[in-house]
């Protein structure tokens, strides 16, 4: 993969998302091959697509098991990497599929909401939904059947459903700089408060 140069003014901004290979559930049934949830943010559950948005080229850069040396390396170049659960998920399962680490600063969107409501497990707050009421787009698929779509070989609708969720998180992210706020189940707006400048739209 070709170097990409530190921006001189703008910082270096990604925007990441993966999708598992394998099924995984709270009650994972092993006869099937599926793993605990807790299993996959270990790395166990495989990684069958990494979509990374570039700041710097401008468009989405698409990364499997095959190149998944290169989206590590890709992510560490960035100053920053945003992700929505990213902290919680993306990049544990990420460190532990790779045995490598994951340095550049991270920012997790969906900590700053749950700091703002309060509540870690509200509902209504999911990446689709809280964008769908914020910004007027949603997800196009549920990342439950994103391992039968690899497993399929169907991986035109698997990158297609991820750079969705980059292009969502993306705009989730710019949103919350520029504007500062989200729009809660009950079309309430809810500050995001303590959120980065506008230096990182």
């Amino acid at each position: 993969m070709a170097k990409r140069k530190k921006a001189q003014g703008p910082l270096h901004i990604v925007t990441y998302d993966i999708e598992i290979a394998v099924h995984a559930d709270k009650y994972p049934k092993r006869e099937l091959g599926e793993v605990s949830w807790e299993e996959a943010k270990q790395g166990k559950a495989g990684v069958s697509a990494v979509a990374v948005w570039d700041n710097l080229t401008g468009r989405p850069h698409l990364y499997d098991a095959h190149n998944i040396l290169e989206c590590i390396e890709h992510l560490n170049e960035a100053d920053l990497n945003v992700g929505w659960n990213s902290n919680e998920f993306d990049k544990p399962a990420l460190e532990g599929f790779t045995n490598k680490k994951i340095h550049a600063d991270q920012l997790d969107i969906r900590e700053y909401v749950i700091a703002a409501i309060g509540d870690k497990y509200a509902t209504g707050y999911r990446l689709g939904q809280t964008c769908e009421r914020t910004i007027g787009f949603s997800k196009n698929g549920s990342g439950i059947g994103a391992p039968r779509l690899a497993q399929d070989g169907r991986f035109a609708e698997l990158f297609d459903y991820n750079i969705n969720d980059v292009w969502l998180t993306r705009l989730l992210h710019n949103h919350i700089v520029q504007q500062g706020w989200i729009v809660s189940p009950k079309l309430k707006r809810i500050v995001i408060r303590k959120y980065p400048t506008k230096e990182l739209a």
